[in-house]
């Protein structure tokens, strides 16, 4: 079979799944006939439809490793294909860990949807001891951390983050938010255009960027 009729097949496969995503056996047929290997060089197809389908593939089976393909998507002139890139980096980032460490970090994000921000901060903690290079344990430290203004612990998390998973758009904008509670605004902006080298698309960071550079222009 050729790459043309693999992402035909593929289109197929995945709009099943997306039209059901809450059906097991349409999610364990993609995992068992679609695996990140058979699926990666779909990436560079010159059909729309198949890279979008190829990415979401990726996120439901991929790994660290797939994660510089999907983050070139995050410049893609489609911004329909560079959202399905966004969605599947934090579905392969949220579950880097080891299955115990998955589950850890699910319930610290629980916690931190509640608001339980000292809660969070304490399973995260206990997490990154016995999983140091979970990247997504570390940004989510420091997203809590910066919640609860505790900005120079917050700035050593997302930058760990970042040395993991030098990919992470929301740990580089993380350490913006920083900066400009510190008020130190050309660390702010610096960050935050590394967080737009990433992924220009980022939401707010734009605006934040035009902002500041008219700030520092006004300023000297």
């Amino acid at each position: 079979m050729n790459y043309d009729d693999l992402g035909v097949d593929l289109v197929k496969s995945v709009a099943s799944y997306r039209e059901a995503p809450g059906q097991s056996e349409l999610l364990s047929a993609i995992q068992r006939h679609w695996p990140a290997e058979r699926v990666f060089g779909l990436l560079e197809s010159s059909s729309g439809e198949v890279v979008r389908s190829a990415a979401t593939c990726l996120g439901l089976n991929g790994n660290m490793k797939h994660c510089a393909g999907l983050a070139e998507l995050l410049h893609h002139p489609d911004p329909v294909i560079a959202a399905s890139a966004e969605e599947s980096l934090w579905r392969i980032w949220m579950r880097a860990g080891t299955p115990d460490g998955n589950q850890d970090l699910a319930a610290a994000v629980g916690a931190i949807q509640r608001e339980q921000y000292d809660e969070a901060i304490e399973l995260l903690s206990e997490l990154i001891l016995i999983e140091p290079g979970f990247a997504e344990a570390h940004h989510q430290l420091g997203l809590s951390q910066c919640v609860l203004m505790r900005l120079h612990d917050s700035l050593t998390a997302y930058r760990e983050a970042l040395r993991l998973n030098p990919f992470h758009f929301s740990a580089a904008a993380g350490m913006g938010h920083c900066y400009i509670e510190l008020s130190d605004f050309r660390r702010a902006l610096h960050a935050y255009k590394r967080a737009l080298k990433i992924y220009p698309r980022l939401e707010g960071i734009p605006g934040a960027v035009a902002t500041l550079e008219r700030k520092l222009r006004a300023t000297g």
